[in-house]
């Protein structure tokens, strides 16, 4: 209930369904979720330096990252941080295999 509620206020960050802007792609090899997580403080990174999004979702994004080393995480779940905010990704590729 906790995450639901900090979620809400913007603490934490959840990709959209429908957001044309954003919308979640498909991964044909999922690596584990260690490998994701990985992925996403790299995309964290990247989108910092870039400065292509809002500090106020990064930050969101940052939350939630620490919030997925400490728990159990859904691989679904990585799999749409990741191409929310890094869609061009080499999981995202055909060709790409683990």
């Amino acid at each position: 209930m906790e995450f639901l509620y900090k979620l809400r206020k913007g603490y934490y960050y959840a990709p959209k369904l429908n957001d044309p802007k954003r919308p979640i792609k498909q991964c044909f090899s999922t690596p584990f979720s260690a490998i994701l997580i990985e992925k996403l403080e790299e995309a964290e990174a990247k989108c910092r330096i870039n400065k292509s999004y809002p500090v106020q979702e990064l930050d969101a994004l940052h939350n939630t990252i620490r919030l997925l080393k400490r728990k159990t995480s859904d691989v679904k779940y990585l799999i749409g941080l990741i191409s929310a905010f890094n869609p061009d990704d080499e999981i995202f590729s055909e060709t790409y295999y683990f």
